[in-house]
């Protein structure tokens, strides 16, 4: 059974455990019609086929990630923008196929993980995750927790077919005619920052590339009394306070 479900889901890459059951109950079907349980007349030794099917099909998702990748080379999505960036598509697919595992559950899309699983940094898979954020494909559904626990997501299936890959007409998004791509973007941003130090640098002393603070007002010192005037309400004091008295 193992081998015949390993090979059911690499023929399968985009479906889930429901899908995979009925897809496979609708071939053995098709292999003799005349049968009523075509579980059991196509695995004999079984004691309960489709029950291992099922068991089967969880243990061969112990890595996720690794599988997510397995299907995302079988069966790459083919989104109208980025398509011809490889990594970015790689990266795209794995959320969509994990999306596809968890059904209505989130996703964990760590860049640190996925960066060793690509071999890329993990500065580029995050900006990945930020460019299919900005192309309305991801949503972030919660910030991390705490140390050691991922940001949560929800990939849009929906707006790609599940056997070819191919984005569906119905995604409206359209990237500006300036969008780069990942890699182009984040090298920019480098050269940017090396460009503003130096042109700091290069600044005579007299200037400076940071704006100057705005100087606050010193706050107004109290007022204390002279000897005289400490005197005089002192003995306004005593006045009121023996005057209560008497």
């Amino acid at each position: 059974m193992f081998a015949f479900t390993r090979g059911v889901r690499l023929k399968l890459p985009a479906a889930n455990e429901e899908e995979a059951v009925a897809t496979v109950e609708g071939a053995l079907r098709s292999w003799n019609e005349s049968t009523q349980d075509p579980w059991r007349h196509w695995f004999p030794a079984s004691p309960d086929p489709i029950t291992e099917f099922r068991e089967t099909w969880r243990k061969l998702r112990t890595n996720t990630l690794q599988m997510a990748l397995q299907r995302a080379e079988a069966v790459p999505l083919r989104p109208r923008i980025h398509d011809s960036n490889r990594n970015y598509v790689r990266c795209l697919s794995i959320a969509f196929y994990l999306q596809i595992e968890r059904g209505d559950g989130p996703i964990f899309l760590p860049c640190h993980p996925i960066g060793r699983l690509l071999a890329l940094d993990p500065k580029i898979v995050w900006r990945y995750r930020c460019f299919a954020s900005e192309l309305g494909f991801l949503v972030r559904t919660a910030r991390s927790s705490g140390r050691g626990r991922a940001d949560e997501f929800r990939f849009s299936v929906d707006l790609f077919d599940r056997r070819s890959g191919e984005q569906l007409a119905t995604q409206s998004c359209v990237a500006p005619a300036t969008h780069e791509s990942p890699e182009k973007a984040y090298l920019n941003k480098t050269l940017a920052q090396e460009s503003h130090e130096r042109s700091c640098v290069a600044l005579p002393a007299t200037q400076s590339c940071v704006a100057p603070a705005t100087k606050k007002k010193p706050a107004s010192e109290p007022y204390i009394p002279t000897a005289a005037e400490t005197a005089v309400i002192l003995q306004q004091h005593f006045q009121w306070h023996y005057g209560r008295k008497a």
